[in-house]
């Protein structure tokens, strides 16, 4: 029975996790199917998604192949249609099953566009056609996409993966992005990008340590890439940074892939710790720091806000003099609304009611591009207005992209229905 194309259905089984996670061995291996298949390819797009899993289509000349994997299943669902007799889409099931490590895989196939069922229509395309046929060129385009329950974001970039391994703790990403130059990825999860990091380590870092009057220890949880230290090094009044960084490889990454992130760390200044932050943190006496920035908390946090994901902040607190100040980020605000509440109300009954206060910044690469901190004062002294001339000094003295004395105070004029949520 003659027909106008052939439709190739194929479920690969027990395939290479690692393989059918990795969106460039993916897209390689696709287009590897349809060029030994004899096709010819003309576009390609492909996505990876956080936390795991591909899509991706190859458009042919003669239709197109798509593909979707389950890396945690070891699946890998597959169409591969195809048009004219030149093209063979088992050769292309068959390289695919093999490149992606299948151990067995089923196939069905389907003719569609029966012939017989089928009548010409006397049909002209109103198109002027070049003289000369021109060779098609291939226009690939590859995707890395931050995935929750609810939103998804997705970054175009070049398709060569900077980096990637897993450490101990979490899978460490490096990607070079059309737009936002390179993007590290944790976990599937965008943390830092070089177009755009700076609005978050400037935030996080300039309006905490202007709402301290005298601010000389400091202690970092996180930021083993040296964004909030760099920040830190402008306020002169500052003596010491303490920074307590889990993961060696977020060091290792930042000092080959961000080196103006990195150099932060030779400051003399700078005391850098890589290891267990909890165990760290029993070493500290009462009273040690008179500002702790926590730039532990993930972009997208899953689960529910208690004891066991925000309980660390109660020894935290310990460690602030009686005049200290801590800030963290809460998310975003617009996002999980419940999740963003629970974060704030967990802070208000760790240093009182009062003593807590939200603001907002605006980051592109983070979920909703609407990005909220709290800031606390032990004391609940904040100097949520800064002094003129500590402010004056500081912007005088540096060029900063996002933080001026008027986003200062902007930050703190909450749309009306964040605050209906922090009440």
């Amino acid at each position: 029975m003659e027909s106008l194309g052939r439709h190739i259905i194929a479920e690969l089984y027990d395939c290479h996790p690692e393989k059918t996670d990795d969106v460039m061995f993916v897209q390689m291996a696709m287009e590897a199917a349809a060029l030994e298949a004899g096709a010819t390819i003309i576009n390609t797009t492909f996505h990876h998604f956080a936390p795991f899993g591909v899509s991706g289509v190859i458009v042919i000349q003669e239709s197109h192949l798509s593909i979707h994997t389950w890396p945690e299943y070891g699946f890998a669902s597959v169409d591969i249609f195809t048009c004219g007799e030149t093209v063979n889409p088992w050769k292309a099931a068959e390289v695919l099953a093999k490149r992606l490590g299948a151990k067995h895989h089923s196939a069905v196939e389907m003719r569609r566009g029966q012939k017989e069922m089928l009548k010409r229509q006397d049909y002209q395309a109103n198109r002027i056609y070049p003289n000369k046929q021109t060779k098609s060129e291939t226009n690939r385009e590859v995707w890395f996409t931050e995935r929750s329950e609810d939103y998804a974001f997705s970054v175009k970039h070049q398709g060569d993966l900077l980096f990637r391994k897993k450490s101990v703790f979490q899978r460490v990403d490096v990607y070079q992005t059309a737009v936002f130059g390179k993007m590290l990825v944790l976990d599937g999860v965008i943390v830092l990008t070089e177009n755009d990091g700076f609005v978050y380590h400037e935030m996080i870092t300039h309006i905490a340590v202007l709402g301290h009057s005298k601010p000389a220890n400091i202690l970092v949880l996180g930021g083993g890439d040296g964004a909030v230290v760099k920040e830190l090094l402008k306020h002169e009044e500052i003596e010491s940074i303490t920074v307590l960084e889990i993961d060696k490889e977020v060091k290792e990454v930042s000092k080959r892939f961000f080196p103006d992130l990195y150099q932060a760390f030779e400051s003399d200044k700078v005391t850098l710790h890589i290891g267990d932050v909890a165990d760290y943190l029993m070493k500290f006496s009462t009273s040690s720091f008179d500002l702790i920035i926590d730039d532990l908390q993930s972009p997208i946090e899953r689960g529910e806000i208690n004891e066991t994901t925000y309980g660390y902040l109660k020894n935290v607190v310990k460690l602030l003099s009686p005049e200290g100040v801590l800030v963290t980020s809460v998310g975003a605000p617009n996002l999980n609304k419940q999740q963003f509440r629970q974060r704030y109300k967990f802070l208000e009954k760790i240093f009182g009611v009062g003593k807590s206060t939200c603001y907002l910044a605006s980051i592109p690469t983070y979920p909703t591009g609407l990005w909220s901190f709290v800031v606390c004062s032990k004391n609940g002294k904040l100097n949520i207005v800064p002094d003129n001339k500590r402010q004056d000094k500081l912007i005088s003295q540096n060029q900063f992209q996002y933080y001026s004395k008027e986003i200062h105070e902007a930050a703190f004029a909450l749309p009306v229905y964040v605050k209906k949520m922090l009440e």
